[in-house]
């Protein structure tokens, strides 16, 4: 697991966490990409991938999407306890 590296959006657990949350850490987080410097970055949701992309995740998600910013790719998915709770005929679109 070299290869790896997990971290999160925000500091602090927060169930339904706003732009203006991320915006509290993204200094942090900022600084832990310039630090690893990866190849690749997972944006697990709409608010990640709203902050990597400047995107809504609904227009993105499913793409890959080279970010100038971080240097690195961004791939675009769904958070995970969605794919997990949702019918499948949900999200199919």
């Amino acid at each position: 697991m070299d290869d790896c590296y997990v971290t999160n959006l925000l500091c602090w657990w927060n169930a339904k966490p706003t732009m203006d949350d991320v915006a509290g850490c993204a200094s942090r987080l900022v600084k832990e990409i310039d630090t690893v410097k990866p190849k690749v970055i997972v944006a697990l949701g709409a608010l990640p991938i709203q902050f990597f992309t400047g995107l809504k995740g609904k227009q993105v998600r499913g793409s890959c999407i080279w970010s100038d910013d971080f240097n690195c790719w961004i791939v675009c998915t769904w958070q995970p306890t969605v794919v997990l709770t949702v019918s499948p005929g949900l999200i199919a679109d």
